[in-house]
């Protein structure tokens, strides 16, 4: 058999060098970027004495564990870790559950102002508020008494970027044969039999 032959792309001198510019200023971006990380983690092995005394030595001299020992005890880490994997936890299954449903009723039925709700819907996702929204979100769950537990912080903050999640199981259900939803129907399905048998797996892969 004939040996293939591989085609190189002839590239000119002056391409060359502005790759080789462009290469070095990425690179040096790259490490102005990562350096400061670097060092504060690594400054986390340090004593306080080490630590406060500066210096260009990035490497500890001893590495120390005391500092991650005292931080979790003293600042009560174990609590906050425990409310952090809750809340996110919390959040990403009530987001999943809202906008898989919402996309699947938009995609699939019809009804009274429909396309203003759902045109509504997509404009704002640009608009981005922010941290600007933080604190009347947090005065609104004070004078609805809903800041004392887990259960209405992970509600609140699910509330918000539904429009994204929304747009796009909308136009990955819009992609589904709707024969499949007619096929349950006539099985005996209900709308949300449907939804939970037959919708749920297809979306799998946009959940």
């Amino acid at each position: 058999m004939a040996r293939e032959k591989t085609i190189h792309a002839v590239k000119s001198k002056k391409t060359k060098m502005t790759n080789a510019v462009i290469f070095i200023l990425l690179l040096i971006l790259a490490v102005l970027t990562v350096y400061p990380v670097v060092y504060i983690i690594l400054g986390s092995f340090k004593t306080n004495s080490e630590l406060v005394s500066g210096g260009l030595n990035i490497l500890p001299e001893k590495f120390v564990l005391d500092n991650y020992i005292q931080a979790w005890n003293m600042g009560n880490f174990s609590r906050y870790t425990v409310n952090s994997l809750v809340l996110s936890f919390g959040v990403m299954f009530v987001s999943l559950a809202v906008s898989s449903m919402a996309g699947y009723v938009f995609s699939r039925r019809e009804f009274r102002f429909k396309s203003l709700i759902y045109n509504a819907m997509v404009m704002f996702m640009f608009i981005n508020v922010g941290s600007a929204s933080l604190r009347p979100l947090f005065e609104l769950a004070v004078k609805l008494n809903m800041n004392k537990s887990m259960l209405s912080i992970i509600l609140i903050s699910a509330g918000g970027g539904q429009a994204t999640y929304v747009f796009l199981i909308h136009g990955f259900m819009n992609s589904v044969p709707k024969e499949l939803d007619e096929a349950a129907k006539m099985d005996g399905c209900s709308f949300f039999g449907i939804y939970s048998r037959v919708i749920l797996p297809v979306l799998k892969p946009a959940l």
